[in-house]
């Protein structure tokens, strides 16, 4: 009896880890749905926020310039001085782009002066912003709503200011325009998604300025708007909810003006974030599915296979074809892959070289003028452009090859003191066009046996990461020591640094990492972890030492020429290494 039961009891040891397995694997499915959803929508907040904070800066400097001209006329009044206001409208640089009309009104609604000669005379007694102004007190900018102005014919934003002589009685009310396309074409620039939203609105809801799906328009008020629901945190913050007005969930970002009763604010649909990572947990499901049906076959292939040995029937000669089949399949695995990397630079390289051939060919005008100077300069920019995917793919593909054990060096000995000074002239212009200063510090006479090609490649991946973070007027240096039969190249910046934690996403391919200043900085986030395989290849490494705000060091040790084995080289190829 103790016979019959024992095979039951395997196979429901079988069943019950294969269970645990599928669930352990499901949790972490879950768990990684669950990490790259959190992820989008943090980096669509920091991102909402991020436009937010340059909108704000752009609304503040707009608004300040056009503030400080209507006071300095306002000043004038009130002192008795002569106001020129379209002289005035012109010595301002670029105020014409922002504000079309500057005008004095009197008391009694005429403009009595002008940006534009034929506003003068014109009656703005019934307009809100002259009413607005007349109520309010004195010397006190007031926003009022959006108008189509009579004169210049465009909708523009008025800000109005009453100025009052010494004897408290109004003289005056001062008036200038901006454009709210000045706003609308700033908000088109900024990257939002097709759903995504950016306005300048009064704490009362009013559009002032507006780029966003819906049928709301500049001048309408909407009170309900989800920004206005969320003013008590503050001068700024982020908000999570659906629109008033087109009912979207949206991730939004706001901001108060200095002006007063002003705020601005953009906003990430949640379906323009779903939509950008919907792939990625489309892939994560069908892992999920493929291991599940491999743990449900493996768990199938163990009771069967246990059922063969209960009944006597397997036989030595099927595990010698499985393990056959298995090296076979593996064997023709690597020959595909290594079929697509060979077919992949290939069908990359040839078109690229054509588009890169034909660009040179028309910035040069061989067969005659292409017309428009700009014509030049996007043929510069589509060279440019080809050259930096030409770079992308060879270090793609460098680095498949690295990943496949089918990269090969050619070695040979390589002066790597002449090699770092030849590095360092090449990335001269590139660091002086950022204005950093690049270095080298080498004791001269340093040999190791390396591929010369993949070895410069390694320093100039990193001076150019290291030019890249680092801030005009910082430093650059490179190093070259010997220690203990290693050649020691040494990378040092004075740039951003990085946490221990922003060090190893940097070491990982396509590891980027989040700027801590607003500007962008092209890049692939292949470079650290190709110069990592090329140094290992080597039989070496690469180590890096940073900290936020102290820059970083980057050290590659490779291994050097022993002096003991310095007499089995050609006497031509140290020569050679010596000479660079």
């Amino acid at each position: 009896m103790a016979a019959g039961v024992r095979p039951v009891v395997v196979r429901l040891g079988i069943l019950g880890l294969t269970l645990v397995v599928l669930a352990t694997v499901w949790f972490v499915v879950w768990r990684e749905w669950a990490r790259i959803e959190t992820s989008a929508f943090d980096s669509a907040q920091r991102d909402a926020s991020n436009l937010t904070r340059a909108f704000a800066q752009h609304a503040n400097r707009t608004i300040a310039q056009v503030d400080e001209v209507i006071r300095e006329i306002a000043d004038r009044i009130a002192n008795g001085e002569r106001v020129d206001v379209a002289r005035l409208h012109e010595r301002v640089p670029g105020l014409d782009e922002v504000s079309r009309f500057i005008g004095v009104v009197g008391v009694d609604g005429v403009a009595v002066k002008s940006s534009l000669d034929r506003a003068i005379g014109v009656d703005y007694s019934d307009r809100q912003w002259f009413k607005l102004a007349m109520a309010g007190p004195a010397n006190t900018i007031q926003v009022g709503e959006p108008i189509v102005g009579r004169v210049t014919g465009e909708l523009s934003i008025p800000l109005s200011m009453r100025v009052d002589g010494t004897d408290g009685r109004p003289l005056a009310v001062v008036m200038a325009s901006i454009l709210t396309n000045y706003f609308t074409d700033f908000f088109s620039s900024l990257d939002l998604g097709p759903n995504g939203a950016a306005a300048l609105v009064t704490t009362d809801g009013m559009l002032l300025a507006r780029r966003a799906p819906g049928s709301a328009k500049v001048g309408d008020r909407v009170p309900n708007l989800l920004v206005l629901r969320h003013l008590d945190q503050g001068d700024r913050g982020n908000v999570v909810g659906e629109s008033a007005i087109d009912g979207k969930r949206r991730f939004l970002s706001f901001e108060r003006l200095k002006a007063p009763n002003l705020l601005v604010y953009s906003a990430v649909a949640e379906d323009d974030i779903r939509a950008g990572f919907a792939a990625s947990q489309r892939a994560l499901l069908m892992q999920g599915a493929v291991i599940t049906a491999l743990v449900l076959l493996l768990g199938g292939v163990t009771v069967y296979y246990l059922s063969r040995i209960e009944s006597g029937q397997v036989l030595a000669r099927e595990t010698l074809a499985a393990a056959v089949r298995a090296r076979n399949e593996a064997e023709e695995a690597n020959a595909a892959k290594s079929q697509f990397l060979a077919t992949a630079s290939h069908e990359l390289r040839t078109p690229l070289n054509a588009i890169l051939g034909f660009s040179e060919l028309m910035e040069r005008e061989l067969f005659g003028p292409l017309g428009s100077p700009r014509y030049k300069e996007y043929m510069r920019d589509i060279r440019e452009s080809g050259y930096h995917l030409l770079a992308l793919i060879n270090d793609l593909l460098d680095l498949a090859k690295i990943e496949a054990g089918r990269l090969d060096l050619q070695l040979e000995p390589v002066d790597m003191s002449t090699l770092a000074q030849t590095c360092a002239r090449l990335m001269q212009a590139r660091a002086a066009d950022a204005g950093v200063s690049v270095q080298v510090r080498a004791e001269p006479g340093i040999l190791a046996m390396a591929d010369k090609l993949k070895v410069k490649q390694i320093i100039l991946n990193l001076l150019s990461n290291a030019v890249k973070f680092t801030p005009s007027g910082g430093l650059v240096e490179i190093a070259v020591t010997e220690a203990e039969g290693t050649v020691i190249m040494t990378v040092r910046d004075t740039g951003l640094g990085m946490s221990p934690e922003e060090v190893r996403i940097a070491l990982e391919p396509f590891g980027q990492l989040d700027s801590r200043i607003s500007e962008e900085r092209e890049g692939t986030g292949l470079g650290l972890p190709l110069a990592k395989g090329l140094a290992e290849l080597h039989g070496g490494g690469l180590a890096i030492t940073s900290a936020p705000g102290a820059g970083t060091t980057v050290a590659v040790r490779i291994p050097a020429i022993r002096h003991d084995s310095a007499e089995t080289i050609p006497i031509a190829a140290l020569l050679s290494a010596r000479n660079g």
